[in-house]
């Protein structure tokens, strides 16, 4: 009888994971473990709304232009951008990076940004591929059903834009701020002598034409800012001093237009500068504030903004101020106001400046200004470079940018690399400048050997 009573509850043990719950939640465990009760999840809380500006929202390792493109790493900084409370996901260090996480999603226009982390108060994110190339979108931050205001992005891939804020007056200093699209940024100053821009170059109208450059140095000085004026990943002030380059010496509407020559060419439209009569007086008052400015300056704000300033108009009362810096402590600073005296007439050099101080700062005859050509080599023909298979294979366009020497036939004798593109582009971008016809610089009427600066574009 035992054993048959012992049967039967070992018959009936498998059943008892079958015995279904006779209360909502209540769930019966076969184990020995006591039972116990699993409530349903409560309604999560309404989360905040995100809010952010489009301050907030920065490119990768750029500090002002607010220009972006498709593809490229952002950050965006403010509130309520992800719940407080993380619900433990790991986000991707590579792509493809998710598209929503924890909640968490921002849209650019109705499409979805990658993830790479996402916090209360910051989100780092890769902006979509088919985001404009051109052109303006909104920007939203969504954490589940509750979306921040949209913010409008401006994107551009190849367009430069330029401003100028506040009015221009003759014989002033004249700063054109510089948007340039991602990753590249404009770089001023980009050597040690005040007047270069290196991978770039400023065209200026007045009247309707052109307008002659001032006189530079012919040599090139020490790079300051790594390889060129046009750097990936850099901060900068992002604007070209336009009165070092052309002389704003007469009222009325000038015309200006920047090209930069990176991995792609970019270009600006023509912008127009009104530019108004300044008096004496006034200018008397800003030379003392400049004075005042000087003592307490730093070597950057020296090179980068005082000494450019003062170049706007190189009379002999800005030679002495300029002579002064030479002896700065600083050298960047010497060098840049020794380089600065290339921009004055020589008669005001000579009156200003002693003999065995010119000899010094200008060896070895004292001579500043190298005797420029009246003009330059002019490419009357050019031949086309030759795409390498690997840099057709991967898309890749842009301008290679040489410095060349023409002989005073129209030969080409030397060339040197000033911006590269890399995968072979280079090398094919020598290969065709050498086969290019020029027409010599002349000097006073005669053919010269000169050096210009040409850019070969690959398109495909």
């Amino acid at each position: 009888m035992i054993g048959m009573r012992l049967l039967l509850v070992l018959a009936a043990l498998p059943l008892l994971g079958q015995i279904p719950a006779t209360k909502p939640g209540l769930i019966l465990v076969p184990s020995q473990e006591p039972t116990s009760r699993v409530r349903a999840e409560e309604p999560l809380p309404i989360p905040p709304e995100p809010r952010f500006t489009l301050e907030g929202v920065v490119r990768f390792q750029a500090n002002k232009s607010r220009l972006f493109a498709p593809g490229t790493i952002v950050t965006v900084y403010g509130e309520n951008l992800a719940p407080a409370t993380w619900c433990g996901v790991e986000l991707s260090q590579k792509p493809p990076y998710p598209l929503e996480v924890c909640g968490v999603r921002v849209l650019v226009g109705e499409s979805p940004a990658g993830l790479l982390y996402a916090g209360p108060k910051q989100i780092n994110l890769m902006l979509p591929a088919d985001a404009p190339t051109l052109g303006t979108a909104p920007m939203r931050v969504c954490v589940r059903e509750v979306c921040s205001d949209p913010v409008e992005l401006r994107f551009s891939v190849r367009k430069i834009f330029l401003k100028m804020d506040g009015k221009a007056y003759v014989h002033m200093p004249l700063w054109i701020d510089v948007e340039h699209p991602t990753p590249y940024e404009f770089l001023y100053p980009c050597m040690n002598r005040p007047g270069a821009i290196v991978n770039a170059s400023l065209e200026v109208r007045y009247g309707g034409r052109p307008l002659a450059a001032r006189a530079q140095p012919m040599y090139m000085g020490r790079i300051l800012n790594g390889s060129s004026c046009m750097a990936a990943g850099r901060s900068s002030e992002g604007r070209v001093p336009l009165h070092m380059l052309y002389p704003i010496d007469r009222p009325g509407v000038y015309s200006v237009k920047l090209t930069t020559y990176g991995e792609t060419l970019c270009e600006s439209d023509w912008m127009d500068v009104v530019v108004e009569p300044f008096s004496a007086a006034l200018r008397e008052g800003w030379l003392r504030s400049i004075d005042e400015r000087i003592e307490a300056a730093t070597a950057e704000e020296l090179a980068a903004a005082i000494l450019p300033n003062l170049l706007s108009y190189p009379d002999e009362k800005v030679l002495m101020r300029v002579a002064r810096l030479t002896r700065h402590r600083n050298r960047m600073v010497s060098e840049f106001a020794r380089q600065s005296l290339a921009i004055f007439d020589e008669e005001i050099i000579r009156r200003t400046i002693s003999a065995e101080r010119l000899a010094e700062l200008c060896p070895p005859r004292g001579r500043c200004r190298a005797e420029a050509p009246d003009s330059l080599p002019i490419v009357q023909q050019k031949v086309a470079p030759e795409y390498t298979d690997e840099a057709r294979r991967v898309g890749r366009e842009g301008a290679v940018l040489l410095r060349v020497q023409v002989d005073a036939s129209g030969q080409v004798v030397s060339t040197s690399l000033m911006r590269s593109l890399g995968l072979g582009l280079d090398e094919k971008a020598f290969e065709a400048v050498k086969k290019w016809k020029f027409a010599p610089g002349t000097m006073k009427g005669q053919p010269v050997g000169a050096e210009i600066l040409v850019a070969v574009e690959f398109r495909l």
